[in-house]
Parts: C-alpha cells; structure tokens; sequence
C-alpha cells in the first residue's frame, strides 16, 4: 500500500501544471506596453495636442508662414516700384550647377505661370504610356556585333590577340582609356605593321604587363591612328579590319603553325583591359573569348 501512494503522487506531481519560475524580457515588456503606470503629464506635449500640431500646424509655424508671406508681398512691392516684376535670380546647387528662377513669382501677374492644383496632367516620366509613346520612333539601330562570324587558324588569332593587347596597352601607357581600343581608325592608318614590332614582357613587379617598342615614333603613330573623335567602326571598317589579319598575317610568314610566342605566357590582372580585349575582339570578329581564356 504505501509503495502504490508513493507512486501515486508522484505521479499526481507530474502531471499538474507548475507555474514558470521566471518570465522572459519580451512578455514584460509587452506587459509593461499595456499597463503603463507612467503618468500623462511627464510628456513636454500632450498626445493630443503634439497630433493636432501635426494635422494644422502650431502657432509657431503659422507665426513663421505669415512673416514669409509678409516678406514676399514685400518684395513684390519692391520689384512693382522698380519696374520689372519678373526678375530673375541666379542660385547655385549643391553640385555647382546654376539656375535662372523667378526672384519672386506673382501668379496675377505672370503670364507664363500657371499654378497647378493637382498632377493629374502632369507628365509623368517613366509611365507605361510614357514607355509606349516612345518605344518606336523609327531609330535605326547599329549593332555592335558584326553580322558574320570569321575563321582564324592558331597564327591568326595569335596576331590578332597581339595587336589588340599592343593598342591597349599602348592607350594605358599614354593616359588614356583602355575602351578606346574600339573607337574608329584614321584613313590609311596602317597600325598594324607598327604593333607587329612591339614586344610584351611583365612588369618588374610581376602585376602588369609592359609594352614596348623599338622606336618611339612607331608608338606615336599607333596612338595617331586611333581616332578619339569617331565613333565605333561600323560593319564594313570591321571587315577591312578583318582583311588586313589575314594580309598581314601572311605576309609576315607566320602562317604556318608552330609554338605558342613567349609573350602568350603573360598574364593580365587588370580588368579594364581584360574587358577592353573582350569587347574588341567581338567587335572585330563577331566571336567572343571563353571565360576561362580570360580569367588565366
């Protein structure tokens, strides 16, 4: 008998509910939000009266909208007594830029302005109408891909990554931007002839890569040759383009396969004229550079 008591209530003990023995910071605080105990009038403004200055304003702002009112009406009587309501003021922004405004504007006596009571006629940039109304407005559109694909053998595709790399470099070296690789070329400009003498070697702190050449003025050259006023070259300066690699290529005797060059081997860790090669690549040949041809 008693052994069956004591188990019992033990488990009578376990199966009743206890209360926990502590709360949690959420639950009083949550309490505390509910039954505030502060008193109403520690506040600097009354709920009410901080809501209703917000809805119609103070008196301080009303006091301050009526001496502007009163200075601007001022003003007006100023201009009236010089002869030339519309003057014009010039203010300057926060980027510099200036501004030609109305010093002050009199709606009953300015013509030109018309006081909206709402922006229902306005225009409003960015709309779905907006969009349709100038979606086709008969631009005609230059790709920037050529329409043909052109087949190089291993020597052709070296000579042309060569002469690329060489007039980005080039542009690097004298300032400017690598982009400009892609920008037109001046009439009988026969680069080509000049990068083939170039060499590329890495840089003595093993980050870049050099360019050099023989004699200064073939650099020169090379930079004369690309326009920075012309825009892009179009299809049919790509394809001459493309003529000359074969030409050249051929003429220099390098045909014929063989061992990668030494400057092949030099890898380039800038992104700029990573990007520039890419784009003047597919700008010249219509074919784009594997990812992991870039990326080594």
């Amino acid at each position: 008998m008693h052994t069956s008591r004591a188990a019992e209530q033990t488990l009578r003990a376990a199966t009743l509910s206890r209360p926990p023995k502590y709360v949690c910071r959420a639950c009083r605080a949550q309490a505390a939000r509910q039954f505030h105990t502060s008193i109403r009038n520690h506040a600097d403004i009354p709920f009410f009266q901080r809501l209703q200055q917000q809805l119609f304003g103070s008196k301080e702002l009303q006091q301050a909208e009526k001496s502007r009112e009163e200075k601007r009406l001022h003003q007006v009587e100023d201009l009236k007594q010089r002869g030339n309501v519309n003057q014009l003021e010039v203010k300057v922004a926060k980027n510099g830029q200036r501004y030609e405004v109305a010093a002050v504007v009199v709606p009953n006596e300015t013509t030109d302005y018309v006081q909206e009571m709402h922006g229902k006629e306005l225009e409003r940039i960015g709309s779905e109408a907006w969009v349709k109304a100038r979606a086709d407005q008969g631009e005609q559109y230059a790709g920037f891909v050529p329409k043909y694909r052109w087949e190089f053998s291993n020597k052709q595709w070296q000579m042309l990554l060569h002469h690329v790399i060489v007039e980005i470099l080039t542009l690097q070296k004298a300032g400017r931007v690598p982009g400009d690789v892609c920008l037109g070329r001046r009439p009988h400009a026969n680069s080509w002839q000049k990068t083939r003498k170039a060499k590329l070697k890495a840089s003595t702190t093993g980050r870049g890569v050099t360019v050099s050449y023989p004699f200064p003025v073939e650099e020169e050259r090379v930079l004369i040759a690309i326009d920075s006023s012309s825009p892009a070259e179009s299809t049919l300066l790509q394809q001459s383009l493309t003529a000359k690699i074969e030409s050249t290529v051929f003429v220099a005797g390098i045909a014929s396969d063989g061992p990668a060059p030494a400057w092949m081997k030099v890898s380039i860790k800038d992104s700029s004229v990573k990007m520039a090669l890419v784009k003047r690549i597919l700008q010249i040949t219509g074919m784009r550079v594997p990812d992991y041809a870039i990326s080594s």
